[in-house]
């Protein structure tokens, strides 16, 4: 096959931090390339260097052969290289068709030319079967019809290389679906794509080849006939990684939490009603596409959003809102969606984020004064059993990998031996290796008879770990399955707003 791109010995520091070291990559025409790797692999910088956004330090890029330098994403527009980023460049206030031609306006006697571009549009949506209105406002469309927008912006390009960064990442099963027929009537079109995923069933799926990143190197390339999860896991990360299998099991008859009627109210009208209860010993996950309530749940449970109604419940306490010195008081503990913003002090050492919340701890000060040795040997043992690397307590929490931030929060709550834990999220932007440690410490928690309230947008999270899951759709929950009893499917459907299935 005919190479289209070729990247040869790329280097690329930051300081003494090596993310590219000599990496060798090449993408043929009409081909779907999958790149996975830890956090930290370098995957992210190799593709910020193909789409103009850093130079290398070293190494060549050709183009169809010939060589080429990148001085700004134009340079790479020109080249034919479009990029779909993990956020979205949209104004949700805008049509569809606006922010197509957002900054790029054909303009004919002065005046918007939006007829032909509409009409380019609408022929680009019927050739790939991408399926949305341009007339339909952005805050109005799925994720999924989101981010065709933004296929389209890079099509209207006339974009050759087309370069997918976690594409998959908030999309429900269908949607998943309807990308991967879209990217084949790419790849029949001669497109040719880079497919950048921590989810490694989809890019088997849909990939032809599969490099495979590690300390900043590309480790090995396989073809698709050679490639499953297990096999794509050990290569990553070196060794073999494993869930617990008694996830469906839990150990409670009792909720140890429960919401009842929880409101919450936008403009005089109820934009938010939930009920559910979690068992003690149990996982309970609630999904949703992202915008239909999670946020304002968490807020809610985090004691940070006063709801307008509704009881709250903690083994058989009754409470109508939340505070953080309640949840402290109550032995609950938190695991933001947001790390950096809500969970951790960025500029604070990692001994210091590990006792945030903790600071009152008798064991940690003397005559009112904390005592830092004690801190810093109780962050040392939470380094050690956490697997939080570096292993330095001294070191900002800034300069952690993703998962290692993520394991500095995990460490923190479940040092407080929790009854009830609210996880948000807690694998989003993680490495697999860091995804399996966190997910089998819930599980670990959960054998031991907390309950667990598990909101995410990541189906597969949900029916990795969960015991039940409920669905979140515009603010209420549609249906509460036995996490066996169901599958991604049916899941997906729900959270789109079908209806639950009757039974027989």
């Amino acid at each position: 096959m005919k190479k289209l791109v070729e990247m040869l010995n790329i280097s690329k520091s930051f300081g003494d931090v090596r993310a590219n070291d000599n990496v060798n990559l090449d993408l043929c025409e009409g081909e779907i390339h999958g790149i996975v790797g830890g956090n930290g692999a370098g995957k992210s910088t190799l593709m910020k260097i193909l789409f103009g956004l850093l130079k290398p330090d070293s190494g060549k890029i050709k183009i169809n052969g010939e060589e080429k330098r990148f001085n700004s994403t134009q340079d790479a527009i020109n080249e034919k290289i479009g990029m779909v980023h993990q956020d979205f460049v949209l104004v949700d206030t805008l049509s569809a068709l606006d922010n197509i031609i957002l900054g790029r306006e054909p303009v004919k006697f002065g005046f918007i030319k939006r007829e032909d571009v509409k009409d380019e549009v609408i022929r680009l949506i019927k050739k790939y079967g991408l399926n949305f209105n341009p007339d339909d406002m952005v805050n109005k469309l799925t994720l999924g019809e989101q981010q065709r927008i933004e296929l389209i912006k890079i099509l209207m390009q006339d974009a050759k290389i087309i370069i997918l960064d976690e594409p998959t990442a908030s999309l429900t099963v269908s949607e998943v679906d309807a990308l991967f027929n879209i990217l084949k009537k790419l790849k029949d079109s001669k497109k040719s794509i880079l497919f950048i995923s921590h989810k490694l069933p989809e890019v088997i799926e849909i990939s032809d080849r599969i490099s495979i990143m590690r300390q900043g190197k590309i480790y090995t390339t396989i073809n698709k006939n050679e490639a499953n999860v297990e096999k794509l896991t050990e290569l990553m990360t070196g060794e073999e990684l494993k869930l617990e299998d008694s996830f469906y099991l839990f150990s409670g008859k009792e909720p140890v939490f429960k919401l009842e009627n929880v409101k919450l109210k936008k403009n005089r009208e109820v934009y938010l009603n939930i009920s559910l209860e979690v068992k003690e010993g149990e996982i309970l996950g609630v999904v949703g596409i992202e915008g239909n309530g999670q946020k304002e749940l968490e807020g809610i449970l985090s004691g940070f959003i006063k709801p307008d109604g509704g009881k709250i419940f903690f083994k058989g306490q009754c409470k109508r809102n939340i505070s953080p010195e309640w949840l402290k008081e109550s032995k609950i503990s938190i695991i933001p969606s947001r790390k950096i913003e809500d969970g951790l002090v960025e500029d604070f050492t990692v001994y210091e984020n590990c006792i945030l919340g903790r600071i009152d701890e008798k064991k940690f000060s003397k005559f009112g004064l904390l005592q830092k040795k004690i801190i810093v040997k109780e962050a040392e043992k939470l380094i050690d059993e956490f697997n939080i690397e570096p292993y330095n307590p001294y070191i900002r929490v800034k300069y952690l990998s993703g998962g290692n931030q993520q394991k500095v929060i995990l460490a923190r709550e479940l040092s407080k031996n929790p009854e009830f834990l609210i996880a948000c999220n807690p694998t989003r932007g993680v490495d697999i290796k860091s995804t399996f440690f966190i997910r089998n410490r819930l599980l670990k928690l959960k054998e031991k008879g907390a309950g667990i309230l598990l909101i995410t947008s990541d189906i597969d999270e949900a029916f990795s770990i969960t015991s039940r899951i409920a669905v979140l759709y515009r603010g209420r929950i549609t249906g509460v399955f036995n996490t066996r009893e169901t599958d991604e499917r049916e899941i997906g459907f729900m959270m789109l707003g079908g209806e639950k299935r009757k039974a027989g």
